[in-house]
C-alpha cells in the first residue's frame, strides 16, 4: 500500500464550492471570461458548447500553463491543478482578440497535459501504471482524443 494517497481535485473548477454555488461559478467563468453560455438551458451546456469550440480547432497545439502542487490533506497528499496561469493567459488571448476556438482548443490541451502530468507524478510515487478517469469533465470527446 502506498504510503500517500491521491485524489484529483475538479481539474476545470478547484473554487471549494459546492451545489448551485459550484454550477454559478462555473457559469460566471464561461460567460464573463470567454463570452460563452450565461444560463443553461440544459445539462452540462457551457462545457458541451466549450467543447464544440474547441472541436473547430484541430490543429491548434498550444497549451497554457497549469502547474501541479501537492496539498496536504488529513486523508492524505492530493495533487492539484492550478488554473491561475491558465486564466491569465486566457484574458490575454481575450483581450488580444483570439478566436474563442483557439481558445478552447488551447484550455483543452491545458487539461489534457495537467491530468497526464498528474498520471505521471501519482505512477512515479506509487507505480500504480492503471488510471481510470470518470465523471463528467471525461466525457468530453476533445479531452479523449
Amino acid at each position: 500500500m502506498p504510503a500517500f494517497g491521491f485524489r484529483l481535485f475538479n481539474v476545470y473548477f478547484p473554487s471549494g464550492q459546492r451545489g448551485h454555488d459550484r454550477v454559478e461559478f462555473k457559469l460566471r467563468f464561461y460567460s464573463r471570461l470567454l463570452g460563452i453560455c450565461d444560463r443553461n438551458s440544459y445539462h452540462a451546456q457551457a462545457p458541451v458548447e466549450l467543447e464544440a469550440f474547441a472541436a473547430k480547432a484541430p490543429d491548434e497545439t498550444g497549451a497554457y500553463p497549469m502547474a501541479v502542487s501537492r496539498v496536504a490533506e488529513v486523508s492524505g497528499d492530493m495533487l492539484r491543478l492550478e488554473a491561475d496561469e491558465l486564466i491569465r493567459r486566457v484574458v490575454a488571448d481575450r483581450l488580444a482578440g483570439a478566436p474563442i476556438e483557439r481558445i478552447a482548443a488551447r484550455f483543452h490541451q491545458s487539461v489534457a497535459q495537467g491530468v497526464v502530468d498528474i498520471c505521471v507524478r501519482i505512477r512515479d510515487n506509487t507505480r500504480l501504471s492503471t488510471v481510470a478517469l470518470s465523471g463528467g469533465v471525461f466525457a468530453n470527446a476533445v479531452l479523449l482524443g
